[in-house]
């Protein structure tokens, strides 16, 4: 009897623990690859406007691939030593360099160039001016020269905005700090674009902040934040949408317009003519 019991209290006090924080290491990971793969998506969908310039192309497939360089690095994800998704493999990466001589595998997928005369190509014909913009844009979201001192002071700011007008679930502040952390989200038109994973979003509403002093986000000095707050209910259909957002965002006419306001209905009135 003392025996078992003594085994009891090893998986009781040792093993239970090691597996809970076990998961919460994979559960991390997974939660940071959802993140960066919302935040390839958008990228795609701005890309698909046919106005941007060769330099802004050259600047998706830069965020493009080190958005990809974050995956790998997740996929890496350990716990004590061990790596999370390689199986019982845990003292293996699940990325290698393409150059290391001791990796050998076989592709099997038979895939060729002539297969992509197959696929049929859709394009969304949904129009932008058809989305009821009262629902995703209201004055309670929008600021007018807001003054932070620091960028962690207007992710706050934004948290309790949002928790405020019961928009979001509980762990909405601490996801758009985190997503924060992985790399931040300011373009260098002075535009900041935060956001949480879409689950954390209870009703999906678009925020701008204008801020009377410029803040650093990052490296860029930045004085106009949109806040992306997707709900997983609405991310297909409100995606053209978000891709307007992003182009606006990175339109200096656009955001000269947006700076010259005087206030929050002026801001809300010329949102809706640039979208």
């Amino acid at each position: 009897l003392r025996s078992t019991l003594n085994q009891i209290n090893q998986y009781y006090e040792r093993n239970i623990p090691d597996a809970q924080s076990w998961l919460e290491a994979t559960e991390t990971a997974l939660i940071n690859v959802k993140d960066l793969v919302t935040d390839i998506y958008n990228q795609c969908v701005y890309g698909s406007n046919d106005s941007l310039k060769e330099d802004d192309r050259d600047a998706i497939l830069k965020n493009l691939k080190q958005l990809r360089e974050q995956i790998y690095s997740e996929g890496n994800s350990d716990y004590a030593g061990r790596t999370v998704f390689t199986g019982y493999k845990t003292n293996k990466t699940l990325t290698f360099p393409a150059n290391d001589k001791e990796v050998s595998y076989t592709i099997t997928e038979d895939f060729t160039p002539a297969d992509v005369d197959e696929i049929t190509y859709l394009k969304n014909t949904s129009n932008i001016n058809d989305i009821d913009f009262n629902r995703y844009f209201s004055e309670e979201l929008i600021f007018i020269d807001k003054d932070f001192t620091s960028k962690d002071d207007c992710l706050d700011f934004i948290a309790l905005m949002y928790e405020k007008n019961n928009l979001v679930t509980n762990s909405f502040r601490k996801m758009i700090f985190s997503r924060e952390n992985l790399g931040d989200t300011a373009l260098s038109t002075g535009v900041a674009i935060p956001h949480a994973n879409p689950d954390t979003v209870l009703e999906t509403k678009i925020g701008i902040i204008r801020l009377k002093n410029k803040i650093k986000w990052g490296n860029v000095d930045v004085d106009m934040i949109f806040v992306l707050g997707i709900s997983e209910k609405d991310i297909d259909k409100i995606k053209n949408l978000v891709g307007r957002v992003l182009e606006i965002a990175d339109d200096e006419n656009s955001l000269n317009q947006l700076r010259n306001v005087k206030n929050i209905r002026e801001m809300r009135l010329m949102m809706r003519e640039l979208i």
